[in-house]
């Protein structure tokens, strides 16, 4: 999934602002933490345009989104609109690995908590049945919830 791009939509996806939540909130944000472990063996078994379907993008450099959208690819389970408005967050991951164990830490920030729950609730078919296919590969091993102040709460407490 693609990030918003340019300061102002980040910005707008990631931070509270006025009317989203109590004043002494604007400026924060609601991060979601996740480590992901992955089955390479399993997903190195695919072809190409299997793994693409799963991811929902093609591979190289010029990655485009697969149309139409394949309804278990994470693309689709992830990239998410309500009342015909995207959801979008800022997210963020890195790889990790070793000889035994590989996979993913994971990161995003949203004006509100909802928008992360609506994901996770996509990706595991909550509402509709139908599950990440990225899931048949990786596994979510932890994953917590975080709220960060804004910088001018910081600023009264310390």
């Amino acid at each position: 999934n693609e990030n918003p791009k340019g300061y102002e939509l980040r910005a707008k996806a990631a931070l509270i602002c006025d009317g989203d939540d109590v004043s002494i909130h604007i400026g924060g944000s609601f991060a979601l933490t996740q480590k992901w472990k992955h089955n390479l063996n399993q997903w190195a078994r695919l072809s190409q345009e299997e793994q693409e379907n799963v991811i929902g993008r093609t591979k190289g450099e010029e990655s485009k989104k697969i149309r139409p959208k394949i309804s278990t690819s994470h693309i689709s389970r992830t990239d998410l609109k309500e009342n015909g408005v995207d959801i979008k967050v800022v997210r963020q991951s890195l790889p990790y690995g070793g000889m035994k164990e590989h996979g993913l830490f994971f990161i995003s920030y949203a004006s509100n908590p909802n928008k992360h729950e609506k994901q996770l609730n996509s990706m595991i078919g909550m509402d509709d049945g139908i599950y990440d296919r990225i899931m048949d590969f990786s596994t979510p091993i932890t994953g917590n919830y975080w709220f960060i102040p804004s910088i001018d709460v910081y600023e009264k407490v310390f």
